[in-house]
């Protein structure tokens, strides 16, 4: 079961039938944690270690080429990098972004990014974008992190794996709910095959599904919230107790506030780097939806194709919408 998902006309599921996953097994916390320490010595050899250009990748956009660089850490070796100019990269929204997920326990899903002398500086993962690796909405994450427990720790039972997958699944959709990120699809996530660990990417557009009208109602990808695309309008995802509860822990009040404040004090804040950041009221919606996730336990979510998205969206979720993949296999058979 993929979790209560409901129109806005429908009885929303009371918090006493939720779900209540068993804790998480101390092996895998051990795993966390280690996968946890290794993403921050990577950022802090990012932050604070000379970076070495390596050369160009890509064509240059307008803040000029992405560069592939490296940093020294006398415990991991080499650190390779990619290094983006600000402008539509905005590496403070990145940098924030990967703050968060470390808050909320899946740090280990993001790629250490870190703001740097006004570029975005992100680590090199392995993987492969998932809708090539068969990844095209939230039951797809789940499975994939499921496979990735299992491969990690063999010799757990089969229930401890499927449940800490069922807990980050939902908080990866804490995590775009709360920073309102609207094109969560499969370009913006990669999969190792040898390992199946999964990656998040792309945050620097976070807050572009906010909605000023009701910010706690952002627009939403349907397929990653919901497991396969929706039905135009209003939805709510009744989160387990247990993740509830993680999030009120793990995010605690005044700790958006403190972190952004943090960022508006460095020397190269700015619409470049911070993108939507920059914007006070927008960003102000962060922590009103991370509070009522604490609060209701639920993730309140609009999804309208041909409303709230672009044409770029609209292709993406005709690409990732597991009904027209359906559809396709049904008429070549």
């Amino acid at each position: 079961m993929l979790g209560a998902i409901h129109n806005s006309s429908s009885t929303i599921t009371p918090a006493a039938q939720r779900v209540r996953p068993a804790p998480a097994h101390p092996d895998i916390q051990s795993l966390q944690r280690d996968l946890a320490d290794r993403s921050a010595v990577v950022a802090d050899a990012l932050r604070g270690a000379a970076l070495v250009e390596d050369g160009v990748l890509g064509h240059s956009g307008i803040t000029g080429p992405p560069m592939l660089v490296h940093a020294h850490d006398p415990v991991l070796g080499t650190v390779r990098a990619l290094s983006k100019g600000a402008a539509g990269n905005h590496p403070m929204a990145e940098e924030f972004a990967e703050r968060l997920a470390t808050q909320l326990g899946i740090g280990h899903l993001v790629a250490p990014t870190v703001e740097r002398d006004g570029r975005v500086v992100v680590a090199l993962v392995d993987g492969v974008q998932g809708r090539h690796a068969g990844v095209h909405g939230a039951r797809d994450i789940e499975r994939t992190l499921r496979r990735f427990y299992a491969e990690q720790l063999p010799h757990l039972p089969s229930d401890a794996t499927a449940n800490q997958a069922r807990i980050d699944r939902q908080l990866v959709q804490v995590f775009d709910y709360v920073l309102a990120i609207k094109d969560r699809h499969g370009r913006n996530l990669l999969v190792d095959d040898p390992t199946s660990r999964l990656t998040l990417i792309d945050h620097s557009e976070l807050l572009l599904g906010n909605r000023a009208s009701d910010p706690l109602e952002p627009a939403m990808m349907g397929a990653y919230m919901a497991g396969s695309s929706p039905l135009p309008g209003t939805h709510v995802l009744v989160l387990d107790d247990d993740v509830q509860r993680l999030v009120g822990e793990r995010v605690p009040t005044g700790w958006v506030d403190d972190t952004l404040d943090e960022l508006r004090e460095r020397p190269n804040f700015g619409a470049d780097t911070a993108g939507r950041l920059a914007d006070e009221a927008a960003a102000s919606t962060i922590a009103k939806r991370s509070a009522s996730v604490v609060e209701t336990g639920e993730i309140r979510y609009r999804f309208n194709p041909f409303v709230d998205f672009s044409f770029e969206h609209v292709g993406n979720w005709l690409n990732d919408s597991a009904l027209l993949r359906t559809l396709v296999a049904w008429i070549r058979r």
